[in-house]
């Protein structure tokens, strides 16, 4: 299961970075174009280049499109079947952000709460035997205490790196757009229900009661839809942190003080008592 989870998040990542930089590629060929007519949106990608030069950055509502651009809205649902599969060009959404939350919580272990509220100022680089790795560092603060994973450099498209850099550039429009205690998170996204005090459009996870990303019941209906849209029905996302451990303790051949360090645990009896 661990592997087929693995398998799909990436290739699903694959194919998002793939449209997206399609999308980034369009929008530079038609950079200098005035007027798109309906019948010009003949694929996805026009749809969302039509979009950006139309709206900008703060998209509307498919409701308002549907209101005041009516023909361009019949066309977007013959093209691409609905307003979400074009804002997922320009922006993340929650079902486009899921596989690179999921491959990152294989890779770094790292709990729910740390991942959604992880932050660039949680990621550095640094010199190890002459090679470079990006670093992670991001508070646990149920524990308060620093998590720590660190990764060599590779260009592999689901590569830590590659995928941190990726989101970078694909979150850039909203930075301006969300709140300021969330301008540094990696992952933001736009949402595509209807905007309220709760949750705006641009938006992070954040919990209603105490504000923490853990919290967020829209994490918990992504993942969940995520996993029944690929097999994974019922996996609990906790289930990557316990399993990926417990796949170190094998390889460790049991030495809980490696794993207690992998886990960014306090003591070894932590381990024990959660994990083994």
């Amino acid at each position: 299961l661990w592997g087929d989870i693995i398998i799909k998040a990436s290739s699903q990542i694959r194919q998002i970075m793939a449209d997206v930089e399609l999308f980034w590629g369009a929008l530079n060929r038609h950079h200098d174009r005035t007027h798109w007519t309906p019948k010009m949106l003949s694929t996805k990608t026009d749809c969302a280049v039509w979009a950006w030069q139309t709206f900008g950055p703060n998209l509307p509502a498919f409701s308002e499109i549907k209101k005041d651009f009516k023909p361009y809205w019949d066309r977007i649902m013959t093209v691409a079947g609905g307003w979400k599969d074009v804002v997922r060009f320009i922006y993340p959404t929650l079902p486009s952000l899921m596989p690179f939350i999921v491959l990152f919580g294989c890779y770094t272990l790292f709990n729910k709460g740390v991942l959604t509220e992880l932050s660039f100022e949680d990621i550095e680089y640094t010199e190890l035997a002459g090679t470079t790795r990006i670093v992670f560092t991001p508070l646990k603060k149920r524990a308060g205490t620093k998590q720590l994973r660190s990764f060599a450099l590779d260009d592999a498209p689901d590569h830590p790196e590659t995928m941190f850099k990726f989101l970078q550039q694909y979150t850039n429009g909203l930075r301006d757009l969300v709140d300021d205690a969330f301008k540094n998170r990696v992952f933001i996204f736009w949402g595509l229900s209807r905007r309220n005090e709760k949750y705006p459009r641009v938006s992070a996870f954040t919990g209603i009661q105490t504000g923490t990303g853990s919290e967020d019941r829209r994490f918990t209906y992504y993942w969940n839809s995520w996993c029944k849209e690929n097999g994974f029905e019922g996996t609990p996302f906790s289930s990557l942190r316990v399993t990926g451990l417990n796949l170190a303790h094998r390889a460790f051949a049991g030495d809980v003080r490696a794993i207690a360090a992998l886990a960014s645990h306090s003591s070894v009896e932590v381990f024990d008592h959660h994990y083994k």
